[in-house]
C-alpha cells in the first residue's frame, strides 16, 4: 500500500456482526483520516425501526438513521458514503430488518 500520508481507519462498533470493506473509502472531514469499512454491531430492534420512523419523512432518513444507530456514524459519514457502497450496505440492512437470518447466524 503506498504511503500517501493520510491515515485510515475501519469505523467499527465495539463488537461486529458484520464487517463491509468501502470500495469508495472516504475522508469526511478533510483530516487526512479515511474511513476504510463500516461495521454493524447489531441487528435492529423494533425499537430503532419505531424511532427511524418517528424521526425520518422519506425512506432515504430512515436508511440514515438505521446506519447511524446501528453503525456508530455521524450523519455526515453516511452521507459521504459513495451510492456504488450502498449496494452492499442496503442488502446486509435488509437482512438485518426483514428478519432473515444473516451470516453466521443459526437458522
Amino acid at each position: 500500500m503506498e504511503n500517501t500520508g493520510r491515515t485510515s481507519r475501519p469505523v467499527s462498533a465495539k463488537t461486529s456482526i458484520q464487517t463491509i470493506q468501502l470500495e469508495y473509502p472516504i475522508d469526511v472531514f478533510g483530516d487526512g483520516e479515511v474511513v476504510t469499512e463500516i461495521s454493524f454491531s447489531r441487528r435492529a430492534t423494533l425499537g430503532d425501526l419505531a424511532a427511524a420512523e418517528r424521526n425520518s419523512k422519506t425512506d432515504f432518513d430512515r436508511v440514515v438513521f438505521l446506519l447511524m444507530r446501528l453503525c456508530d456514524l455521524t450523519r455526515r459519514e453516511v452521507e459521504a458514503l459513495d451510492a456504488s457502497d450502498m449496494g452492499p450496505i442496503a442488502e446486509y440492512l435488509e437482512t438485518l430488518v426483514s428478519g432473515r437470518p444473516t451470516i453466521g447466524e443459526v437458522v
